[in-house]
């Protein structure tokens, strides 16, 4: 029908840091998980205001720029705990945590087990033969 409005109620997700910008960010992120990393110093990468940088990040990512630092710091001690050459008091120290204990509580947060937890529910299922690459969707 001419003059139809069939696609209003597509939905469509618009707004949010232009693509070069994520990159941006996510690569200091990487690139600095030892340092402490504020909202402030992800937005001056990009040149932006922290509130305005903040509520585009969230549209972009659906994680808040502290969250999402979180995540990344988490995902960053699984590989750290795999490799078995760490400590978890130079692990929290390489990833920027304050210490072991904040590491542990925001690891237990975000996993549900401690980082030793973790790590020897790790060694259980890799003793039962699950496959390694199969290891990074526990916890």
């Amino acid at each position: 029908m001419p003059g139809s409005r069939g696609s209003f109620n597509r939905v469509e997700r618009r707004g949010g840091l232009p693509p070069g910008k994520l990159r941006v960010v996510r690569s200091f992120v990487e690139t600095h998980l030892h340092e402490k990393i504020s909202l402030r110093s992800m937005a001056e990468r990009i040149q932006m205001s922290p509130y305005h940088f903040g509520r585009l990040f969230k549209q972009s990512t659906g994680l808040s720029p502290h969250q999402y630092l979180l995540e990344q710091r988490i995902r960053k001690a699984k590989e750290l705990l795999a490799d078995h050459r760490l400590t978890i008091q130079e692990i929290s120290q390489r990833l920027g945590f304050g210490s072991r204990a904040h590491f542990t509580t925001t690891f237990r947060k975000r996993v549900g087990a401690t980082p030793r937890q973790y790590l020897l529910r790790r060694e259980t299922q890799t003793a039962k033969g699950v496959p390694s690459a199969l290891l990074f969707l526990v916890g």
